[in-house]
């Protein structure tokens, strides 16, 4: 219980002391994706971990300074996961040090007299499992942060703030970044933000010849977006300056 209250404060101060940036939720996940890609997997295997040694604890009747029973870990959980809204789901990790230190608890002198040896047991293949689990989330975090490119986190996080501070950095790399630009418009799917952005870029320092149709293309598809109205208007200007140049 003291670890539990531990990291919550913990997680709390992180909320407290975090900038307006960080307020958005998915705005938050994503940038904590960029940091330990699968977000969703590595805070999955914490929950997990967190649940099933609760579950475990209120099987075998044990109680513990640092699992509650199974009531009180839903409510530890929904805790977290109010957290986690606000932290990215960074503040979730830390749902993996309570049953940690269980594992580490279970080789002591003082659970071989307290603990059932099957609770013991249990504990110790549970952690085996979660281990193993977070050494391929650890491989996955090693490939994806080696091999994913700018468009694919664009294209996955689509109107988000960090793929907008992406879009942004290109501008110093104008005009060589244009083949992003025209790719990331002919990919992307229900991002207007972003095509807006884009757009007013194309419409600067884009060729005309090439960059009409690219944005004429991607018009017509606004119609099948969850915002078409949104996709329309971010599109329809710098597409008119684009003709206008032409001209």
């Amino acid at each position: 219980m003291i670890s539990i209250s531990l990291t919550l404060l913990l997680s709390t101060l992180i909320i407290g002391t975090g900038s307006d940036a960080w307020a958005c939720g998915p705005c938050m996940i994503a940038s904590a994706d960029q940091i330990l890609p699968p977000i969703y997997l590595w805070c999955s295997i914490a929950v997990g971990w967190f649940l099933a040694t609760g579950a475990i604890a209120s099987f075998f009747r044990v109680k513990s300074k640092y699992i509650p029973g199974i009531l009180k870990t839903f409510l530890y959980l929904f805790l977290f996961f109010f957290v986690g809204a606000s932290t990215g789901m960074l503040g979730l990790l830390v749902l993996a040090v309570p049953p940690a230190l269980t594992f580490a608890y279970s080789f002591s002198s003082g659970s071989i007299h307290s603990w059932p040896h099957g609770f013991r047991l249990g504990i110790r293949w549970l952690a085996l499992v979660a281990v193993t689990a977070f050494s391929i989330a650890s491989i996955k975090c090693i490939h994806i942060r080696q091999t994913r490119s700018p468009f694919d986190f664009i294209l996955q996080w689509g109107d988000l703030v960090p793929s907008l501070v992406i879009i942004h950095s290109w501008k110093q790399k104008e005009p060589e970044i244009l083949p992003n630009y025209r790719f990331i418009i002919e990919h992307g799917k229900d991002q207007p933000v972003v095509f807006a952005r884009i757009a007013e870029r194309l419409a600067a320092i884009g060729d005309p010849a090439i960059d009409i149709p690219i944005l004429e293309a991607a018009f017509r598809r606004c119609d099948s977006w969850s915002r078409p109205d949104a996709c329309r208007k971010g599109i329809n200007e710098p597409m008119e300056k684009l003709r206008l140049r032409k001209r």
